[in-house]
């Protein structure tokens, strides 16, 4: 009886964990919605800010995340499989790729490239 108590106990902190990670994701991707938002609305010469991201060249590793994307999304962890790169490393990247609207973000920490069209 005790073994299962610790054990509900244990999942139930995991549960929580997992509730405050998910709040976080969510208030990262709003933040980043209205950063990418906002240079939208501001230009330099008549040239939006968040159109001169999409010009900004790759870096030696952001050039390995992106061989390892494709239309279909792929999580942090399978990424750092492919890469060798840590998680951390990982959502760095993604998030320079991702405002200079090079990869689309999902729910799950979860990146893709854009669909082509």
């Amino acid at each position: 009886a005790q073994r299962t108590e610790r054990l509900l106990a244990a999942q139930d902190v995991d549960a929580r964990a997992v509730v405050r990670h998910a709040h976080g994701v969510n208030a990262a991707e709003r933040v980043l919605h209205e950063i990418h938002a906002h240079l939208a609305r501001v230009s330099v010469e008549g040239v939006s800010l968040a159109g001169l991201f999409a010009h900004v060249p790759f870096n030696v590793e952001e050039s390995i995340i992106m061989r390892n994307l494709g239309e279909e999304p792929v999580s942090v962890d399978v990424l750092a499989a492919k890469t060798g790169f840590d998680a951390a490393k990982i959502n760095s990247l993604t998030m320079s790729l991702r405002l200079k609207g090079r990869i689309r973000f999902f729910p799950g920490n979860r990146v893709a490239l854009p669909r082509s069209e």
